[in-house]
C-alpha cells in the first residue's frame, strides 16, 4: 500500500490513508476506533492525550473479541493487541503515533502521543482520512472516516 494522498476526485482532497503496516492475525482496531482518536486529538492542544478505554473501544465490543480469542484459543489480551495496532498504524509514510501505551488498573485508558506529521495532518479540519486494510480474501478495503467535529 501506499502512503501518498487518494488521487480521485469524490470530495476526497486533502484525503489520506491510514493503514497498519504490521502482521495482525487478527484485526482489532475498527474504523470507528480510528475516528474516535481523531476527533479527540482535533480537540486536544498537544500531541498527547489519555482516553478512557471504553471511549475507544467499547466494552461491549472488547467482550465480544475477548470470546473470539478465547474461542481461538489465543489468550492474548484484547487492549495489549490494540496498543500494538495502533503501534503499527500509518499515514504519509510515518507512524501515527510515538507513543502507545495502555495503564491503569483493568485496562482503563490509552496513553496516546501522536506522531508529529499525524498531528498536523489531524489539526488540518479540511484533512480527511481513509482507513485501509484487507479483507479475509486479501483484498484491499478502504473506509473513508466520519468523526464528530
Amino acid at each position: 500500500m501506499s502512503g501518498c494522498k487518494i488521487p480521485e476526485s469524490k470530495n476526497e482532497e486533502n484525503c489520506y490513508r491510514i493503514w497498519i503496516t504490521g502482521e495482525c492475525d487478527f484485526l482489532i482496531v475498527s474504523p470507528d476506533m480510528i475516528a474516535v482518536l481523531i476527533a479527540k486529538m482535533r480537540r486536544s492542544d498537544t500531541r498527547e492525550m489519555t482516553v478512557p478505554s471504553e471511549e475507544v473501544l467499547p466494552p461491549e465490543y472488547a467482550e465480544y473479541l475477548t470470546r473470539v480469542m478465547e474461542a481461538n484459543e489465543d489468550g492474548k489480551n484484547i487492549y495489549d493487541m490494540a496498543v500494538e495496532q495502533f503501534r503499527y498504524l500509518e499515514v504519509e509514510q510515518s507512524s501515527c503515533f510515538e507513543k502507545v501505551n495502555v495503564t491503569g488498573e483493568n485496562k482503563t485508558q490509552f496513553d496516546l502521543e501522536a506522531g508529529e506529521n499525524f498531528y498536523m495532518l489531524v489539526r488540518n479540519t479540511e484533512s480527511r482520512f481513509r482507513y485501509v486494510f484487507c479483507d479475509e480474501d486479501g483484498a484491499e478495503v478502504s473506509v473513508l472516516l466520519e468523526y464528530i467535529k
